[in-house]
């Protein structure tokens, strides 16, 4: 085989894979099951710490084995949180009982300010709109599909 020949099977190899390499989604999507969520005050550290808030996503789906995690990819703005749901990671699951994936996302919002909240899910987003007061987290629906918003006191499952 000659040099030529080489540099020709390199050239179409190259543009072969960056025509596949770009033609692929940016997130790839692998559950599409219902999911509830809620925002709750961080407090992980046994102290409620202002403006840290943690968005949990649960799937409605039952597993028969725990615990199964919903892998997300956050991106934040000033005014509007995204949230893909990505996958459900089952790789940990060693014990035979029933339970949901659950997903647990960071996010910092400040009190006296509007949000626009969307949750992609394979093609579909569901999209909400809230505002944090002194005491309560104000929601509104503006799409949905796939999602359930649960006040903070609302029990998972419901």
């Amino acid at each position: 085989m000659s040099m030529i020949q080489l540099r020709r099977y390199a050239c179409a190899f190259c543009i072969t894979f960056l025509f596949m390499v770009s033609c692929t989604d940016e997130y790839d999507y692998e559950y599409d099951g219902d999911l509830q969520f809620k925002i709750l005050n961080d407090n992980t550290s046994g102290i409620a710490i202002e403006d840290s808030y943690i968005l949990t996503i649960v799937t409605r789906e039952i597993f028969n084995s725990v615990p199964n995690y919903l892998v997300t990819e956050l991106e934040q703005s000033s005014d509007e949180i995204s949230i893909h749901i990505l996958s459900v990671d089952r790789s940990d699951a060693h014990y035979y009982a029933l339970g949901e994936a659950i997903g647990e996302v960071p996010i910092e919002i400040f009190s006296g300010n509007d949000y626009s909240l969307k949750i992609h899910n394979g093609d579909h987003i569901d999209e909400y709109s809230f505002s944090i007061g002194a005491d309560s987290i104000s929601m509104v629906i503006i799409d949905t599909s796939f999602t359930t918003y649960l006040k903070y006191d609302e029990a998972f499952g419901s």
